[in-house]
């Protein structure tokens, strides 16, 4: 099965995006690298430990392989030893990314000289079976992804995600740079 939800979902701008972020989006191979990975501050931690994030460190080593399945695809992050794992579907032109009981829809922005792109949170909603609640800006955690094209001419890929909740501030942040696993 092939990866075309990123293609759809960015349309024009696909063309525009350097030939590392269109393999990262489009290959069905592993990526790993080093991430650093950042936690806020106690309520932070607690939360981000109930939500089984990954636990902060220097050069914490990431795995990353993406399951395409028929409605989009599923992500599966592996940050040391722990998952963390979301599946992603189309919705018109956004990429809707559901973690647990939290779904996040976001457009995609192409960066300057498609050397990065931008995910821009546009809404976020959370889902108890087909019960579908809309959250409300003030009460949402604000989810911010991007990733660039180092431009070294080795394919890796620079990602930076960070996650941050009402009241509570920082849960997470990660940043670090993959590159797909030899064969």
């Amino acid at each position: 099965m092939d990866r075309t939800l990123y293609p759809r979902a960015f349309g024009a701008q696909w063309a525009s995006l350097s030939a590392p972020l269109r393999r990262f989006f489009e290959s069905t191979r592993p990526f790993a690298g080093d991430f650093e990975v950042r936690s806020g501050g106690r309520l932070g931690r607690m939360l981000r430990a109930i939500l089984r994030m990954p636990a902060p460190g220097p050069r914490v080593p990431v795995r990353l392989l993406v399951e395409p399945t028929d409605g989009g695809e599923v992500w599966r992050r592996r940050f040391r030893e722990r998952r963390l794992d979301s599946a992603q579907r189309a919705d018109g032109e956004l990429v809707v990314d559901r973690f647990g009981a939290t779904e996040v829809a976001f457009a995609l922005e192409a960066g300057e000289h498609g050397q990065g792109m931008v995910m821009r949170q546009v809404k976020t909603a959370l889902r108890l079976g087909r019960l579908r609640i809309p959250l409300p800006r003030v009460l949402a955690p604000r989810i911010s992804g991007a990733m660039r094209d180092l431009a070294n001419g080795d394919g890796r890929v620079h990602v930076a995600v960070r996650v941050v909740a009402p009241l509570v501030g920082l849960i997470v942040s990660y940043e670090g740079s993959v590159a797909e696993e030899p064969s």
